[in-house]
């Protein structure tokens, strides 16, 4: 994201809202890793879940399963690490992906998600509902950053926007500049998000949403900020 904003003209500021960390549980992560012949397929809905999993189990996955990533990035992490992805959506969501899923009838099928500790659950709950079952393991979580004055700072200094691309970097970054100066801190700053999801996520911490992007990624977050800005709207 800094590299492309970079290559439109801005200047990035990186401000590090949350840290990963590993489950507070590896227990069923592990059973069900160690058990994959009962799976029929693997969800994965981000790039964050393709890594940690792959260095948990120590290398990849077996030929016979069914892959599918919610999106490019997604996708194109599992073919960097030798995962070869069979199902992708056009719209890089979770409902996306269900969608797709779900036009080949998933009856009887059962599906293993590695994601994170605390994630939505509009797609293990829609296969569900469709018939299938989904067995849900942690395989990482998200956590406030250790050191919450950069982000203060960077704050104070002044910023023109800031892009969100997760309802867990807003809740984070709400907790990082603190109750008492929420949302005034952000006062004057447009906000970007890489979808409706993080949106409504921004929506509900009561921020405004003043660009989106078109579709998850960070090419087209770019594109419709610049665009955006291009208009004159600041």
């Amino acid at each position: 994201m800094s590299r492309l904003l970079a290559e439109a003209g801005a200047v990035p500021v990186e401000l590090h809202c949350l840290e990963f960390a590993d489950p507070t549980d590896w227990t069923p992560f592990d059973a069900a890793f160690a058990d994959l012949g009962r799976f029929d397929g693997v969800l994965f809905t981000s790039t964050n879940a393709v890594r940690r999993t792959l260095a948990r189990i120590g290398g990849t996955l077996p030929p016979g399963l069914r892959i599918a990533a919610v999106g490019g990035a997604t996708m194109a992490v599992c073919a960097e690490l030798g995962v070869a992805v069979d199902v992708v959506p056009e719209r890089y969501l979770s409902e996306g992906l269900l969608e797709v899923i779900l036009t080949d009838g998933v009856a009887g099928t059962r599906w293993l998600l590695p994601r994170a500790e605390v994630a939505r659950e509009v797609l293990p709950e829609g296969l569900r509902a469709a018939g299938a079952t989904v067995d849900v393991v942690a395989a990482y979580r998200t956590v406030p950053p250790a050191d919450p004055g950069p982000i203060r700072r960077a704050l104070e200094l002044g910023l023109d926007a800031v892009l969100f691309a997760s309802g867990s970097s807003v809740r984070h970054l709400r907790g990082a500049v603190g109750e008492a100066s929420w949302p005034q801190a952000l006062d004057g700053v447009a906000v970007g998000t890489i979808g409706p999801i993080t949106s409504a996520a921004v929506r509900e911490h009561g921020l405004s949403v003043e660009v989106e992007a078109s579709t998850a990624s960070m090419p087209a977050l770019t594109a419709a900020l610049a665009a955006w800005w291009g208009r004159g709207a600041p």
